[in-house]
């Protein structure tokens, strides 16, 4: 039995794009491979491994016949509350099909996260990897990097006061936006001397650009960025021929020659197999960084709020012009789809980005834009005809903002709901008042994000009673049933190191950028709202909407 991670095998395996078609491989950038389609080849039989998230776009594909759909990771609806039986992880998805085998081939691109889970339960072989060869390692100074990443600030704070005149934080915001933050690394030093590590080994683009100063966007990615805890710069490995740097003869000389003595941390989410052994990382002692290297992007986020605010109303304005479209098409009984919608949900990203006078540039983050009776889990506009029986039609979709150069600047993560159906229409208005009056004010500096969840549990299920329809509150044990959050940070990135869900003892600090949403699928609803607001020692500072 067989497992294949790399992307252009499983492509041609299933026969479409993997970014095009699902959710995973463009909702994080830190970690893709651990969570996007992986294949199970059992020789007749072959499975597709996902996330339960992306059952809704699984089922928009045509997959080959002898490739059968395998989820994990149950994904919260509550149409399917007695579903507890799919497996939590890829080495139970891989059980639940081998029929007691025990020997497993696996390629030389398995993120080594996922390797060490097989290994727990699976004798493993890894397929033979070409050398990576000699290398080049290029040292760029901390001031450089931080130059790089900051290159244009100045004119984007004061454009984003401009963007929020009619905002009732605006003053609070505009004083964040000049304070003057505390050095990138200096935050990062701290962070790793927590986690006991003497240095990073960093694969994945957002943190090869956010610690050797590499712009996401690049053509030319290096193979990975080492920083050492508390020295002056960071060094960029990289193929022979990048300019001027110092050669070596493999990436494990390499490795040798800069990282110093003690714990190492590595990207295991998203290193492969073959190249941390490459980098010899089995003779070192080294650990999981993933978690350590996000939660210092989540606390520095507040260093580019200008750009969280571009961002967020950025997707703000293109939603709501969608959404706008749509519900005047159906109400005229005009036929449209799914796809229309999101043709002037992209528009809207292009114009209020250009609007902003700033050299930037606007691409999809991720657009989960579909009906309530095509599908209550995420999934990406299909040509599904958009009418009153649709129920709702829910856009949750965040923007990704660059510069010229291409660093990535800010993220956006924000949802809106349109319903067809008085149930719909009667509850969501207590989605809205749960995001903006209980949970944004409770994501305040020194809460635990466990609390802000049963907040916005309590925010919804206990004005139940107001509602003339029980239609889309079942009688169940709240927050007991609710297995999922209601909201994340964000370090430009989707996934964060916290989390607001029922047992998450994160502690929130001042200047982090925070994600409050509820998810409610529930008979042909898919209903969601969502706002992004900055987390002070008063309360989360609302920049997404302008609404007191």
């Amino acid at each position: 039995m067989q497992i294949i991670s790399e992307w252009s095998r499983v492509e041609e395996i299933l026969g479409c794009s993997l970014r095009d078609n699902f959710l995973m491989p463009v909702r994080t950038l830190d970690n893709p491979k651990s969570c996007t389609p992986i294949i199970i080849d059992g020789g007749k039989q072959r499975w597709m491994v996902v996330p339960g998230i992306e059952r809704g776009n699984v089922e928009g594909l045509t997959l080959p016949p002898d490739v059968t759909p395998l989820y994990m990771q149950r994904y919260f609806t509550f149409d399917d509350l007695d579903n507890t039986s799919m497996p939590r992880n890829l080495a139970e998805a891989v059980a639940s099909v081998a029929g007691g085998a025990k020997e497993l081939v696996v390629d030389a691109h398995l993120p080594v996260a996922l390797q060490t889970q097989l290994a727990q339960s699976f004798s493993l072989s890894v397929e033979d990897a070409p050398d990576v060869g000699p290398v080049c390692v290029r040292e760029v100074s901390k001031q450089e990097v931080e130059a790089r990443l900051t290159a244009g600030r100045a004119e984007a704070i004061a454009a984003v006061k401009r963007l929020l005149e009619r905002n009732p934080n605006r003053a609070a915001l505009s004083a964040h936006l000049d304070a003057t933050p505390a050095a990138r690394f200096d935050e990062l030093d701290r962070t790793l001397s927590e986690a006991g590590l003497a240095a990073v080994v960093v694969t994945s683009r957002i943190n090869v650009q956010e610690i050797g100063g590499i712009p996401l966007a690049s053509h030319m990615r290096p193979i990975a960025v080492v920083y050492a805890a508390g020295g002056k710069s960071a060094f960029v490995i990289e193929r022979p021929g990048a300019g001027a740097a110092k050669q070596h003869a493999s990436i494990g000389a390499a490795i040798s020659a800069i990282l110093p003595t003690g714990r190492v941390g590595i990207e295991t989410e998203d290193m492969g197999v073959a190249l941390s052994r490459a980098m010899g990382m089995s003779d070192r002692d080294h650990v999981p960084c993933d978690v350590p290297v996000r939660k210092w992007r989540d606390r520095i986020a507040g260093h580019d709020l200008a750009y969280y605010i571009i961002a967020a109303r950025t997707s703000a304005h293109a939603i709501d012009n969608a959404l706008s479209f749509a519900s005047e098409a159906v109400k005229r009984g005009d036929p449209i789809t799914e796809k229309d919608v999101d043709r002037v949900y992209f528009q809207g990203l292009q114009d209020h980005v250009a609007s902003t006078g700033l050299p930037l540039r606007v691409t999809r983050f991720m657009t989960n834009l579909h009906s309530g009776t095509r599908s209550l889990y995420a999934a990406n506009p299909t040509s599904y005809v958009i009418t009153k029986e649709a129920r709702t039609l829910k856009i949750d979709s965040g923007c990704l903002i660059y510069d010229k150069a291409g660093y990535l600047l800010g993220v956006s993560d924000i949802a809106r709901t349109i319903s067809f159906t008085p149930e719909g229409h009667e509850i969501y208005p207590l989605l809205v008042d749960g995001v903006r009056r209980h949970m944004i004010p409770a994501a305040k500096a020194g809460a635990v994000a466990e609390d802000v969840f049963k907040t916005g549990v309590s925010a919804v299920w206990d004005r139940r009673h107001e509602l003339k329809s029980t239609r889309l509150t079942p009688e169940v044990a709240m927050p007991d049933v609710y297995k999922r959050d209601v909201g994340h940070l964000l370090g430009k990135n989707d996934l964060s190191h916290l989390r607001y869900i029922a047992g998450d003892k994160g502690v929130l600090r001042e200047g982090m950028i925070s994600c409050l949403e509820y998810q409610w699928p529930i008979d042909g609803h898919s209903l969601a709202y969502e706002d992004t607001c900055l987390v002070t020692a008063q309360g989360g500072l609302n920049f997404t909407s302008d609404a007191e």
